[in-house]
């Protein structure tokens, strides 16, 4: 009886733990368990703690080249005032990134989810008729339209399903440390060269597929970019005289470092595609349609990528932990 005393209620525990970020959950329960002395206490401890952990989240895990090109997409598609009010949200779901990959039955159940709303989107679209006599289709190809919707759902489940299969392909580190993280830095240095030359000719591309300040600005991120990658955006070398614990930090790092690079530069390959889809939609009514599905199913999709790639990124990390 005394040591149920001395815990915090179910339903306040709950609570409180989904206010603090997974990846900082466990620490700060853990502590404000420790200090538990009543109900009242526990909520003011964490009323007075949860916020500077958020805060915290949001500086560890800020991406601000990721956050500039989603934020420049945003304002290019959207206004200035909407890319304003979306800052805070990015920033938050920066801070409540979760600690894995999702099972495969939630990551599939989400997709659905998505897919389903997407489809209803698209057949009420189809359902118009009067959106049909302005954009001057006739029915056959209007009516394709409605079925399409249905195509929705089973293509956005084998893109997600194949995201889950790869990552679940993926092995941890295990072995030799130094040998695993040579490799790991040959296949870093292997991609930055080939994706810098890429970008090179990319910058070409988006100079002139784009118009106005989004021209300028994707030209010159894809040039920064290929430069960093291709001077300096490899891993550095192990120490030569570290002991296994070093090696691990040091490889975890190299490996988070990855992360961060690997989800700016899924945003920034197709950021331009998409303004580019948005600008030669023009006016047509139904091509502005298409085109933010279109939208809005890619921003879905790369969201996926960073969550699978980054939960990977962690386990490894963890397993990285186990050998130190």
């Amino acid at each position: 009886m005394e040591d149920h005393a001395l815990t915090p209620p179910a339903w306040l525990e709950r609570a409180v733990l989904a206010l603090i970020p997974p990846l900082a959950r466990e620490t700060v329960a853990g502590d404000l368990c420790e200090i538990y002395e009543s109900p009242r206490q526990y909520a003011r401890e964490a009323a007075r703690t949860i916020p500077f952990v958020i805060v915290s989240q949001m500086r560890r895990n800020l991406n601000a080249p990721a956050l500039l090109v989603q934020l420049a997409l945003a304002d290019a598609l959207l206004g200035p005032m909407t890319a304003a009010l979306l800052l805070p949200v990015l920033l938050l779901r920066d801070a409540w990134q979760p600690v894995a990959r999702p099972s495969a039955h939630d990551a599939i159940r989400g997709t659905m989810i998505i897919a389903l709303l997407a489809m209803i989107a698209v057949q009420a679209l189809a359902m118009n008729v009067n959106l049909m006599l302005s954009t001057g289709l006739n029915r056959a190809n209007w009516i394709s339209l409605y079925f399409f919707g249905f195509l929705v759902a089973p293509l956005l489940c084998i893109l997600r399903t194949g995201l889950i299969v790869d990552s679940d392909r993926r092995t941890e580190p295990k072995g030799d440390l130094a040998a695993a993280y040579k490799a790991f830095r040959l296949r870093a240095r292997r991609h930055n060269i080939v994706e810098g030359a890429t970008l090179v000719v990319a910058s070409a591309v988006a100079a002139w597929w784009l118009d106005g300040k989004a021209a300028f600005l994707f030209t010159t991120l894809y040039l920064l970019t290929a430069i960093y990658l291709l001077w300096r955006g490899a891993p550095a070398p192990l120490p030569a005289d570290g002991d296994a614990r070093t090696l691990a930090v040091r490889y975890a790092t190299a490996l988070d470092a990855r992360r961060q690079l690997r989800r700016f530069l899924w945003w920034l390959w197709c950021a331009p595609a998409l303004l580019a889809l948005q600008q030669h939609a023009g006016h047509n009514p139904i091509a502005v349609a298409m085109a933010g599905a279109a939208t809005v199913l890619c921003c879905f999709l790369l969201s996926a990528i960073n969550r699978e790639h980054g939960g990977r990124i962690r386990e490894e990390m963890r397993a990285l932990e186990r050998l130190a």
